[in-house]
């Protein structure tokens, strides 16, 4: 709950900053001052957007307004409960959700990319058919450089 609070309130300064001026031999705001990676999580066997992920993705559409160079890389991720075949599919279906999100909330489609892992790139290590909800996720990142998985 901490977390997406704190998110929150980073949401909220991105949005309406203070009107307090900045000192002028400060450095532009730039995304690595910004935490990431962001992650959603899914439950089961799901690609829905809860409301949970949409408060992060609203979050992220609030950095891309204020850093609009930088493409928004999505990257999908399923746990080992099913074969690996579908966990690959729903991992894309699940990062397409969240650019269609992105899109419908005003994230232009070429500046996003999508990519999708499956089962192979887990937060948490668990045996085959082991259900995992954080591996269950997609991660977003900002730039071409950056990547969210090894």
């Amino acid at each position: 709950m901490l977390p997406l609070m704190l998110l929150a309130a980073v949401a909220l300064l991105l949005v309406d900053p203070p009107s307090a001026p900045s000192a002028p031999d400060s450095p532009p705001q730039t995304v690595d001052n910004l935490a990431g990676p962001f992650m959603l999580f899914f439950d089961w066997d799901s690609s829905g957007v809860s409301p949970q992920a949409a408060a992060v993705l609203d979050l992220v559409i609030a950095i891309h307004r204020s850093i609009p160079a930088d493409p928004i890389l999505i990257i999908g991720h399923a746990d080992r409960s099913g074969p690996a075949g579908t966990n690959l599919r729903l991992s894309r279906h699940r990062a397409e959700q969240v650019k269609a999100y992105l899109v419908r909330h005003g994230v232009p489609a070429a500046m996003t990319r999508i990519s999708a892992f499956g089962e192979s790139h887990p937060l948490n290590e668990t045996p085959d058919g082991r259900r995992d909800r954080e591996n269950r996720r997609v991660e977003i990142v900002f730039g071409p450089q950056k990547s969210a998985s090894p």
